[in-house]
């Protein structure tokens, strides 16, 4: 896909990706591809029910 890209977008001099940190065999092709860490982001969800339910705590 980087050898596609490169064919036929020259002008990309930039190129990110995403994976998760216990993913050690895509980390291992990453880093032998070059690239480098640049940022760490971390995603969570809740149910519904348990926002509500914090947030009628908080208001009162």
């Amino acid at each position: 896909m980087l050898l596609e890209i490169k064919e036929c977008f020259p002008e990309v001099k930039v190129v990110r990706t995403e994976n998760a940190t216990t993913n050690a065999p895509m980390l291992s092709i990453n880093d032998r591809l070059g690239f480098k860490f640049y940022r760490e982001s971390i995603e969570a969800q809740i149910e519904l029910d348990q926002l509500n339910k914090y947030l009628k705590q908080r208001v009162n």
